[in-house]
């Protein structure tokens, strides 16, 4: 249980937060989980995207971790760095399916999976939850009709080895543990909930799949356009977020200036994002993304469930609320009760040294 006292002065609890970042340690994987089994072939899907490669990268690490034969699938090219890359982080095996048209058809890309499904009859499946992959991967349950479990959160083993996807449920209030009746057994992973360790030393077997493909496509790829965002999330160290607290989107904007001001990236609860307060591709949580920051900073956020699921690998949380009673409390390290405004005027100097040894120039 995380310890918090809401009571503690401003700058006590500066002392505090610096002594957890010193001191706690990064979320491991438990010593008495559960280990799968070897002989299970089990698949992490490498698809075009950044995000996308970041995802099917700390699959691949978990699974192997957990004891399965962990093998990388490339829908499409491989670059030579991709591959190394892979086999650092825990691949087995290397399967490379040779799909043209792998930088955009999503048909083209579950038709390719489907078809090295069937032929090499792994125990296992998982996507990236990105759009893209929960299009292919949807598809490829269609085709093959198998059960899909979307959103994953978390993959564990049974003592049988068989695999548990825990995903969130009702609203987030759950976590449902799955385990399909199908083999086999395909799910869609959210990006940021493992880490992706190099467990490898870059090099495994490489095996080319056949791959026949459909000749009456009916969508013809023109041309794509990346999308900029200004915050990247995944990979940020030190995340400001605010909440439905911050009363008004004037308060938002005062709180993405603070996070500049101390060197954070800034994020976002779903309540603000529909009320139009802030965007969506900053929004933390369920149907946000699942960050993995040395230090998390909530301002006039809650605790909801919803939320709470997108910070749960968070290595050091701080809670600013003006609520004593807010379920983020019970959540965090360290907690403050006040008005947002005044205590981040007193923690800017602070956070800012914090900000500084997190990301330094």
């Amino acid at each position: 249980m995380r310890p918090t006292n809401p009571e503690k002065t401003i700058s006590e609890a500066l002392a505090t937060l610096e002594q957890a970042l010193k001191e706690k340690p990064a979320l491991t994987q438990s010593q008495t989980e559960a280990q799968g089994d070897p002989s299970k072939r089990v698949w992490s899907v490498f698809l075009r995207g950044e995000v996308e490669l970041q995802t099917a990268k700390e699959v691949l690490s978990r699974l192997s971790q957990l004891g399965y034969t962990a093998e990388a699938v490339f829908a499409g090219e491989a670059s030579d760095d991709q591959v190394h890359s892979a086999c650092k982080h825990g691949a087995k095996n290397l399967l490379v399916i040779p799909i043209r048209d792998s930088t955009w058809s999503s048909k083209a890309l579950a038709e390719g999976i489907a078809q090295a499904i069937r032929r090499e009859e792994p125990y296992a499946v998982f996507f990236p939850s990105t759009v893209r992959g929960r299009e292919v991967a949807g598809r490829v349950a269609a085709a093959l009709r198998l059960g899909l479990t979307g959103d994953a959160v978390d993959l564990k083993p049974t003592l049988q080895g068989e695999i548990v996807q825990v995903k969130p449920a009702f609203g987030g209030n759950i976590m449902a543990e799955i385990i399909s009746r199908t083999i086999p057994q395909l799910a869609t992973v959210r990006p940021g909930v493992f880490e992706a360790k190099e467990l490898g030393g870059g090099e495994c077997p490489t095996k080319w799949l056949e791959y026949n493909p459909n000749t009456s496509e009916a969508i013809r790829f023109i041309k794509s356009r990346p999308i900029e965002y200004t915050s990247d999330l995944y990979h940020a160290r030190f995340v400001v977020c605010a909440g439905y607290g911050v009363g008004s989107p004037e308060g938002f904007k005062a709180v993405s200036e603070f996070a500049r001001s101390v060197k954070a990236s800034v994020g976002a609860t779903r309540k603000i994002v529909d009320l139009g307060w802030a965007p969506p591709h900053l929004q933390i949580g369920l149907t946000g993304k699942s960050i993995n920051p040395e230090l998390y900073v909530a301002v006039g956020v809650s605790g909801a469930t919803n939320h709470m699921v997108g910070v749960r690998r968070a290595r050091v949380i701080l809670a600013v609320n003006k609520d004593p009673r807010a379920t983020i409390f019970s959540s965090c390290d360290v907690g403050i009760v006040a008005d947002y405004r005044v205590a981040l005027s007193h923690l800017r100097e602070g956070l800012r040294k914090i900000g500084q040894s997190l990301n330094p120039e």
